[in-house]
């Protein structure tokens, strides 16, 4: 086993990396930032430059929707929610304190799995994570 190194990153997230890495971003991270986090995290991972990320997170109130849905809608904020688009598919999700993120970044590569098995790796991911990180098993 490794030593727990801090890799290079931006933010001020506490960093963990044991072959793979464990991102906690602080919670009072504006959401902008908290999201864009893992878009440079999916170029650094995609790149090679750094392992593969298993990201729990936090951030201030917003609405976080794809970029795609928010097309034709005013910048900033709507009925007083900010507005924060991400590149990730799904749908729109109310985030702030109490609502804990969890992102898992991997490289794309040939032979990805099927959405049943990428849906098991990343659970299997959080609860070793949760486990590395805090000593609670899953």
């Amino acid at each position: 086993m490794s030593a727990l190194v801090p890799p290079a990153s931006p933010g001020d997230a506490r960093k963990f990396v044991l072959g793979r890495r464990l991102l906690e971003l602080d919670s009072a991270a504006p959401p902008a930032q908290a999201v864009a986090l893992d878009d440079v995290l999916a170029m650094a991972v995609g790149a090679g430059s750094t392992p593969p990320t298993l990201r729990v997170w936090q951030c201030g109130l917003a609405l976080v929707a794809p970029r795609r849905c928010l097309r034709g809608l005013p910048q900033g904020s709507i009925s007083g929610w900010p507005l924060c688009g991400r590149s990730s598919g799904g749908e729109a999700v109310v985030l702030g304190p109490g609502v804990l993120c969890v992102s898992l970044i991997l490289p794309l590569v040939k032979g990805t799995p099927a959405l049943e098995q990428a849906y098991l790796l990343w659970l299997n991911g959080v609860c070793a994570g949760i486990q590395l990180a805090y000593g609670v098993a899953v």
